[in-house]
């Protein structure tokens, strides 16, 4: 039973929560989609079907018409906010979970339920189920910050009184108490944009591993979102973490991208009422833009024949009804080498590839896909034919960066630098100031460039690896990194993951390196480095 599930047992449960066990009511946007877990998500549900005939309405959350009271500024804007939001409290592993939603009077319902099949006896071979229906009320309302509130619960009651017990289709139906929720007084409120690692210890050792983990090959894949993506519900007393799906219909989630990439100015940006919106960034020449998406699908992902329909349609709605050939899609052979372009703060996106026009007028997609609550998410970035900073590794290295955010200010990721040229360099060292990067520039010169050879005088036996570096003679100059520039790096020290560093982050990189980094560096007019990545070496 889940009162005797202990929180150090999450990391030995970890290959489980992938499976997002949460109540019956909440479609989790991945099913049926990660490998071998049609198989898995079978037995549970075997596990479940008992409890699903005994009681046709166990897990129902009808609204319950409760009697409104007046609530104050802070209670109103608080439960106008998480009204339609739909709280669930589990692990990701087992056939247990606790469910509530608030009403706009700080009313709540909920069901909590969990089972062992194999606790049976005289009467009931079918096993045990725990089960609770309940209601309640937050109140006294307090705000903390501009994304927690506090509040007091009270009026928690019962449709069967705890610890009862009876006998219904051969199954022993044990009657419980609200579990998550019935032993505290105060509870936190988390909204959507609330800094992670604000939150209180006893919140995110449930979520993290919930939500933000992907189990890759022999180690975990973290990705953390510096803000909340959802609706959060803290049990101070307890330490018990709910988290929420958007039920309502209005969305207040949007994807952005920690990165920026030069000469990008925003061109269009369409916000709905809904929360459903459509961004285009683009570069001066029009020769790549960023296209940033969600819409409405009006069907979940399991109604979708398979990932390739779902990601068609987002295709579709990205570009708005136009044509579009040579579709590829990204599959789970990719998910060990590179999680950080199937993963996106633990939610499993799709990803494809695809072009419009021929010839030189065509241009080539590529884009990732997502669905998340009743939203659909689409972010792609076009190219032109001849465009050669969007091609290959850079453009990979940008869907990557990719986080949730609930700030509609961040949608665009316009930045108005201006691209003049590119060059290949070691980055050999910090610089004096926290911008500035010592780099000497070198000659990137691949097997097979007879003119690049010969003016080098390399032979083959000179092309190690099938290319050579030249003129790396030590000399160095010192480079200012834009505001926003991007840095990526191939092949961090945590693992074989491809990497977005912040500023500081590549500078802790750089001074614990007895080497520099060989990096492809993009400057503006007046040589400050608006973008910088480490492309692939043998």
């Amino acid at each position: 039973m889940c009162k005797k599930f202990l929180k150090a047992a999450l990391a030995v449960l970890a290959t489980c929560l992938m499976l997002g066990g949460c109540s019956d009511n909440t479609t989790d946007p991945t099913s049926g989609f990660i490998e071998g877990e049609a198989e898995i998500q079978r037995s549970i549900e075997a596990s479940r079907a008992a409890e699903q005939t005994a009681s046709q309405e166990s897990t129902s959350l009808e609204s319950t018409s409760l009697e409104e009271t007046s609530v104050d500024e802070d209670a109103e804007f608080l439960f106008d906010y998480v009204n339609g939001w739909e709280f669930c409290f589990c692990s990701g592993a087992g056939a247990w979970d606790t469910t509530l939603r608030v009403n706009k009077d700080g009313s709540f319902e909920g069901v909590f339920h969990d089972s062992d099949m194999g606790d049976s006896g005289e009467g009931y071979p079918n096993g045990t189920f725990y089960y609770s229906k309940f209601t309640g009320k937050f109140t006294d309302v307090e705000k903390v910050s501009k994304y927690v509130y506090e509040a007091t619960v009270t009026d928690l009651t019962y449709e069967n009184t705890p610890d009862e017990k009876e006998i219904i289709d051969e199954m022993l139906y044990v009657y419980s108490a609200a579990y998550g929720i019935a032993d505290t007084e105060k509870v936190q409120f988390y909204l959507p944009g609330a800094q992670t690692d604000e939150l209180p210890e006893g919140y995110m050792e449930w979520i993290r591993m919930l939500h933000f983990y992907a189990y890759v090959g022999s180690e975990f894949y973290r990705d953390i979102p510096e803000e909340l993506p959802f609706c959060g519900l803290y049990n101070i007393d307890g330490e018990d973490g709910f988290y929420s799906y958007n039920n309502s219909g209005i969305n207040r989630v949007y994807l952005t991208n920690k990165a920026a990439f030069p000469g990008l100015r925003n061109t269009r940006l369409d916000l709905n009422d809904d929360g459903t919106y459509y961004c285009v960034d683009k570069d001066e020449a029009g020769a790549y833009s960023v296209i940033n998406m969600c819409f409405k699908p009006q069907k979940n992902l399991n109604a979708y024949s398979d990932t390739e329909e779902f990601v068609n349609h987002c295709i579709y709605n990205l570009m708005e009804g136009a044509t579009f050939d040579d579709v590829y899609y990204l599959d789970y052979s990719y998910r060990d080498s590179t999680p950080d372009m199937i993963y996106l703060n633990g939610e499993t996106t799709f990803m494809a590839g695809w072009r419009d026009g021929t010839d030189e007028n065509s241009r080539y997609y590529v884009g990732r896909m997502m669905l998340d609550g009743d939203f659909a998410y689409v972010y792609a970035y076009s190219a032109s034919h001849d465009d050669a900073l969007m091609h290959g590794e850079a453009g990979s290295f940008f869907l990557s960066s990719l986080t949730r955010t609930a700030d509609p200010g961040k949608i665009s990721c316009a930045n108005t630098e201006k691209l003049a040229h590119k060059i290949t360099g070691i980055v050999i060292a910090n610089g004096a100031d926290p911008t500035s990067l010592l780099v000497d520039e070198v000659k990137w010169v691949t097997w097979g460039d007879k003119e690049m050879m010969e003016k080098y005088g390399l032979t083959d036996e000179d092309m190690t690896d099938d290319y050579a570096i030249v003129e790396d003679d030590g000399n160095y100059k010192v480079y200012q990194m834009s505001e926003r520039c991007p840095i990526y790096v191939q092949f961090p020290e945590e693992g074989p993951f491809r990497e977005f560093q912040t500023k500081a982050g590549f500078r802790q990189k750089l001074s614990g390196r007895t080497y520099g980094y060989l990096m492809e560096l993009y400057l503006d007019e007046n040589n400050v480095i608006t973008y910088a990545y480490e492309p692939y070496t043998p």
